[in-house]
């Protein structure tokens, strides 16, 4: 049995001295070698050479133990040597004098500015209705719209409103260099302007508060002035399709939804390109809790269902019909929370022959709106 005890305490030296040199191949030296005493210790040779030392150790198992705790002292110790590695190098000053020279030198301006000196990039919103003039330079000249000029065959200036935003790239003073960052087709745009012009920058999640100074007022909006004013800000906050882009200066009196709802209807225009839509909305609304919302889409099972209703209600025999449903069907739908239907059905006529027509239909949340039929190939 003693025999079988030996050589279990020489397979634990043998394997706990492996990983003792581990720690010795990466630097922890003091570590390590208190790592291998506490081996040796274990290993029974040492055990003994620690029992004629003192006699308080004569058990092979409290050499175990003191060899094992050594150990132990020794792992902790390599591995506070390993963190302090990491982070020294981690450390500017654990760099060469050469690396901290290049880490510790200022950062390169983002803009390279012929006046003045280089901001931060922020994009900002441009105040007022008016349009502001681009500048070659603070106070400088009036910058040509080539294009605009060749177009309308006299001159033209590059200028910006609040239907645009801006980057601020460069400051000199009261002046300040920017480039059109929206809309799309004027983003190769840029001069001085007056920093009066600009919007300040906003935070993360805050909107612009609209001005009076922001809208053009007619004799029909000016009646209604305060309520369109609060009208479009909470529109801007509210209505998901108008946090982004939204043009006060466009706020108008609609005609048709005045007529159609028997009081003043007005509407702003928001988004650009193929998500532009006009949000509708009357004085009262201002002061109604009920939050601006993007409106629904109707089901587009429900879409198709009418649109091959509306087809069966104008054939001339509406059981001949044969709608497709999977080929010819395209569904589409809107910012303003209109679809659009488009597909096609095969019908008998008034003499019995069966032709092919193409058909559009128009609906919203509520249902059908209007429907187009017309002969295909026609």
């Amino acid at each position: 049995m003693n025999i079988i005890y030996q050589i279990l305490r020489w397979i634990f030296a043998v394997l706990l001295g492996m990983a003792s040199l581990g720690a010795l191949f990466t630097g922890a030296f003091l570590g390590a070698l208190i790592m291998l005493i506490g081996c040796a210790i274990i290993a029974p040779p040492g055990g003994a050479w620690l029992a004629s030392k003192a006699s308080a150790f004569q058990g092979g198992l409290r050499q175990v133990a003191v060899g094992f705790v050594c150990f132990i002292v020794g792992t902790v110790m390599g591995m506070n040597h390993d963190t302090q590695s990491t982070s020294t190098a981690a450390k500017p000053g654990a760099a060469t004098p050469a690396a901290v020279a290049v880490a510790q030198a200022p950062a390169a301006p983002k803009f390279q500015c012929e006046s003045g000196a280089a901001a931060g990039g922020e994009v900002v919103g441009v105040l007022g209705a008016d349009s502001h003039d681009l500048r070659s330079g603070p106070g400088g000249e009036k910058i040509v719209n080539e294009k605009a000029t060749k177009i309308l065959g006299e001159t033209q200036y590059q200028v910006i409103d609040n239907s645009t935003k801006v980057q601020v790239q460069c400051i000199d003073g009261e002046w300040a260099r920017v480039q059109i960052t929206s809309p799309e087709w004027l983003t190769q745009q840029k001069g001085w302007v007056e920093r009066t012009a600009l919007a300040l920058p906003l935070k993360p999640g805050e909107v612009r508060a609209f001005t009076e100074d922001d809208f053009m007022w007619d004799k029909d909006t000016n009646k209604a002035k305060a309520a369109i004013i609060k009208a479009v800000n909470r529109i801007h906050k509210e209505d998901p399709r108008c946090k982004e882009d939204i043009y006060p200066s466009s706020v108008a009196k609609s005609a048709t939804e005045s007529k159609a709802q028997g009081k003043p209807v007005y509407f702003v225009n928001c988004g650009g390109g193929t998500t532009s839509v006009n949000v509708y909305f009357d004085a009262k609304r201002a002061d109604d809790p009920t939050p601006f919302r993007a409106p629904g889409h109707i089901d587009k099972a429900r879409a198709t269902d009418l649109c091959e209703a509306y087809a069966k209600q104008q054939a001339s025999h509406p059981s001949t019909v044969d709608f497709s449903r999977f080929m010819d069907i395209a569904i589409s739908e809107h910012p303003n929370g209109r679809t659009t239907v488009m597909s096609s059905f095969k019908a008998k006529n008034a003499f019995n022959l069966e032709l092919k027509f193409k058909i559009k239909c128009l609906l919203d949340e509520k249902g059908f709106i209007e429907g187009q039929i017309w002969e295909a190939g026609s």
